[in-house]
Order: C-alpha cells, then structure tokens, then sequence
C-alpha cells in the first residue's frame, strides 16, 4: 500500500484582494449615525429611546475641559438631557451615565 502526501499553503486562494493586517484594526471615522446605532438609539442618561433626530452627540469629559473627540468619550444622549449636562462632566452635572461607552462595534455584530 502506497501513502500520498499532499503540501499545500494554508491559504490557497481568496476573492477579491486581500488586507493588510494593519486595515483590520482601524477605527472608524466617528459620525453621529455610527454612534447612534452604537449605542442603540439610547440615551446614556435617562435611558429612553429616541430617534435619529432626537439624538445629540455628548462628549463625557467636555472638549472645554480637555475631552477629546473619540468612540471612547463619547455618548448618545437625548437633546433634553445633553442640555441639563451642558459643558460639565457627568459627576459635576449630578447626573447618571447608565453605561459606558463600549468599544466600537460594528453595526454587523450588533
């Protein structure tokens, strides 16, 4: 009885072009829309559903006390609640942040 043996690559062929490792691990850009279906359409703080156009964009550490514009400082809240917190932190607004923001998800894994 003879045995074969067959050496092949672990990859021998893929569709349409491959990316880099470095690609992989891109963030994406921030948008309103992206955060909004992040974080469920949910207010961070009164924890009530809105749409779209109800929906504002609240930095944690406000861009006024040294807060950046990242998926990490940044939370959906609703225009009634994004306005009571104004320019202060949650703590020294006296109000709940309910969740943190999570890493990036994209909308397929949600």
């Amino acid at each position: 009885m003879s045995r074969s043996i067959l050496t092949a690559s672990s990859i021998i062929a893929i569709k349409g072009r491959a990316l880099g490792a470095r690609l992989l691990h891109q963030v994406p850009p921030l948008s309103n829309r992206e955060l909004f279906l992040r974080d469920r359409h949910i207010c961070a703080y009164c924890g009530n559903e809105f749409s779209t156009a109800r929906l504002t964009r609240d930095h944690i550490r406000p861009l006024s006390q040294g807060g950046i514009d990242s998926w990490m400082n940044v939370v959906a809240a609703c225009r009634s609640c994004n306005q009571r917190k104004g320019g202060n932190t949650p703590e020294q607004a006296r109000m709940l942040l309910l969740f943190a923001p999570p890493m990036y998800r994209t909308r397929r894994s949600i």
